[in-house]
């Protein structure tokens, strides 16, 4: 008591113990506040249910605001002139920012790039040739984890200033391939590589669209495209993927 007394010598005693408790209670104000509204927010962003992560941009943001007002409130019970702080802190922020630029205009485009919905957690995307599914959209990057499970870190302000892709909702899985020797009939081969994929990925996991070919390019040895399909889960990409690739290639001349 005091130390504090020491800080605030023109406060009595007992008022700088009403003042402390009634600092305490903001704090407590504060916080209680800043967990409802997180709450509210995360449920309000679900997506199919599932609230987004806690450290999403917009999360974070609602919990600067409020806790920002709280130490204004707490600092003005103490007679502090809370505009000057503001006006001072102004000043050192403009400093502040020239040698903090890259962090800025990651902030920034994390905010678009959420408010406006470029991008959202469940999101299927490619962006800078990096392809898969959003988990979070935080204060600096964007983390988006591919069908091997890899964690690619984005910054926002690329997912910003880039095209950027999104496939139909669902998880999508491409598997390259390429015939050995030329094919006659491209599309019968087509219709049978979706005809032997279906059953195989239906064994995994739950198909949100059916196996669809395109061919690419026809090279020295053969032909070259792409088999797709959509999951509706995350979860057996990795199997979905294998068990097709099993079942097209007896079809291509793979033994």
């Amino acid at each position: 008591m005091d130390t504090i007394a020491t800080f605030l010598p023109s406060v009595a005693e007992g008022d700088l113990v009403r003042l402390l408790i009634t600092a305490a209670v903001c704090i407590l104000v504060t916080a209680i506040v800043s967990h409802l509204i997180t709450r509210f927010i995360r449920h309000a962003s679900s997506i199919d249910g599932v609230p987004v992560p806690s450290s999403s941009i917009i999360v974070n943001l609602a919990r600067v605001i409020v806790w920002g007002l709280g130490i204004c409130a707490v600092l003005g019970i103490f007679g502090v002139d809370v505009t000057a702080l503001i006006a001072a802190l102004g000043v050192g922020g403009i400093a502040l920012s020239l040698g903090l630029k890259d962090t800025i205009a990651n902030l920034l485009g994390g905010i678009q790039a959420t408010v406006l919905k470029i991008v959202q957690p469940g999101d299927n995307i490619t962006v800078s040739g990096v392809s898969g599914i959003v988990q979070d959209v935080s204060w600096r990057q964007t983390e988006i984890v591919d069908i091997d499970n890899v964690v690619h870190i984005v910054p926002n302000a690329i997912i910003n200033s880039t095209t950027v892709s999104k496939a139909s909702p669902g998880f999508l899985v491409a598997i390259p391939f390429s015939t050995m020797g030329s094919c006659a009939d491209p599309d019968k081969l087509a219709k049978d590589m979706e005809a032997a994929a279906k059953p195989a990925i239906e064994a995994v996991g739950e198909l949100a669209r059916d196996p669809w070919v395109l061919f690419s390019d026809v090279g020295d040895y053969g032909i070259h495209g792409k088999m797709r399909f959509l999951m509706k889960e995350a979860k057996n990409l990795r199997e979905a993927r294998d068990a097709a690739m099993r079942a097209i290639s007896p079809l291509l001349g793979h033994n």
